[in-house]
């Protein structure tokens, strides 16, 4: 990083967070880095009826999970608490939307993903968590996001900047929970 860092005229960053590490680890001047936040893509709206019948979802009341998919980020949680859900809401189905993080996809394969449906069997809940096992595109990512009922990021890792992962589906005007497990309600955007 210190070679890349010095042989650049200026780096690029998602993050405070990102910026930070920069300046503090690398010793990066805050006047060489660019901050430019995630965003939200133009895309046109689609009908959510269309992207529901595609995954047998017509009639149900979605929760989504969208993103790579690694074991420090709460869907065990989820699943876990799909019984108690449906006790409820007996039309609940749970989405997970994502490849596997490639860098657990080196190391150990689909085995994170093969736990998560596992621990589904388990739970009496398989038919009702539905794994979307692949990269998604941002116009997918988009109409996913603009159909369920509520969309969600549930997630323990407490240091990561996921504030900017909420923009696309208040924009899209989804109920969304942008909050890392464990942190108090005044703590979100």
């Amino acid at each position: 990083m210190h070679e890349i860092a010095a042989r650049s005229e200026r780096l690029i960053v998602m993050s405070q967070h990102s910026s930070r590490i920069l300046q503090d680890v690398f010793k990066v001047p805050a006047g060489k880095i660019e901050l430019i936040p995630h965003g939200i893509p133009d895309l046109p709206f689609e009908q959510p009826g269309i992207y529901k019948s595609r995954f047998s979802c017509q009639g149900k009341s979605v929760l989504l999970t969208f993103g790579l998919l690694s074991p420090n980020k709460g869907f065990e949680s989820v699943i876990q608490a799909m019984p108690r859900i449906l006790a409820s809401h007996s039309n609940a189905v749970y989405m997970i939307a994502g490849a596997t993080h490639p860098h657990i996809r080196a190391r150990e394969g689909d085995r994170y993903r093969l736990e998560l449906q596992a621990l589904a069997k388990k739970m009496g809940v398989e038919r009702q968590v539905l794994f979307v096992n692949r990269f998604v595109a941002p116009e997918e990512m988009a109409a996913l996001v603009a159909w369920p009922t509520f969309t969600s990021r549930l997630t323990v890792m407490k240091r990561k900047p996921y504030r900017e992962l909420w923009h696309m589906p208040w924009a899209l005007g989804r109920l969304s929970s942008p909050l890392p497990t464990g942190t108090p309600r005044s703590a979100g955007p």
